[in-house]
C-alpha cells in the first residue's frame, strides 16, 4: 500500500506538472498573440498624439501670424497709380534716358523692366472670375483644403 500510495503521490506532483507546464504554455502564447496588439495601439496611440500635436503647432502659428498681420500697416495705395487694378502702362514717346532703360531692361531680362518697376508690388487687381464662382457658398472650407505653395518671382 506504501508502493500504491507513492506511485499516487508522483502521479499527483506529474500531473500538476503537466498542468503547470499547460498553463506556463498558454500564457506564453497568449502573450505573442497580445504583444504584437498592443505594439499596434501603441503606435496608433503615437500618431495620434504626433497628429495632435501638428494640429496645436499649426492653430498657434496661424494665431502668431494673425497677430503679426495686425501690427503691420498696410502700405499706401494710389488708386491713380501706373497698373493699378491691371490697366496697361504705356510710355508714349520717352525721352532719349527712359528709352535706353526701356532698351536695357528688355535686353537683360526679355521683359520691360522699367514699367515693371514703376508698377506697384501693393497695387489692386480686378476680380475677373465669373459671378458664379464669386458666391459665398461656392467656397470651401479651409480645413478640407490641401496646403499649397505659390512661387512669385520678382526682378
Amino acid at each position: 500500500k506504501k508502493q500504491e500510495g507513492k506511485i499516487d503521490l508522483e502521479e499527483s506532483d506529474n500531473e500538476r506538472e503537466s498542468e503547470e507546464n499547460i498553463e506556463k504554455q498558454e500564457k506564453e502564447n497568449f502573450e505573442k498573440e497580445i504583444d504584437p496588439i498592443i505594439e499596434e495601439k501603441v503606435i496608433q496611440n503615437k500618431d495620434e498624439k504626433s497628429l495632435k500635436d501638428n494640429i496645436e503647432k499649426s492653430v498657434e502659428e496661424k494665431e502668431k501670424d494673425e497677430e503679426e498681420d495686425q501690427l503691420v500697416l498696410a502700405p499706401p495705395q494710389d488708386p491713380n497709380g501706373p497698373g493699378e487694378m491691371g490697366k496697361p502702362v504705356k510710355i508714349d514717346n520717352p525721352d532719349a534716358e527712359t528709352k535706353k532703360k526701356i532698351d536695357l531692361g528688355w535686353k537683360n531680362n526679355a521683359f520691360n523692366q522699367y514699367v515693371s518697376d514703376l508698377i506697384s508690388v501693393h497695387r489692386s487687381l480686378p476680380d475677373l472670375r465669373n459671378e458664379w464662382c464669386k458666391a459665398p457658398d461656392r467656397n470651401l472650407p479651409l480645413t478640407s483644403l490641401p496646403a499649397t505653395s505659390v512661387i512669385i518671382c520678382f526682378h
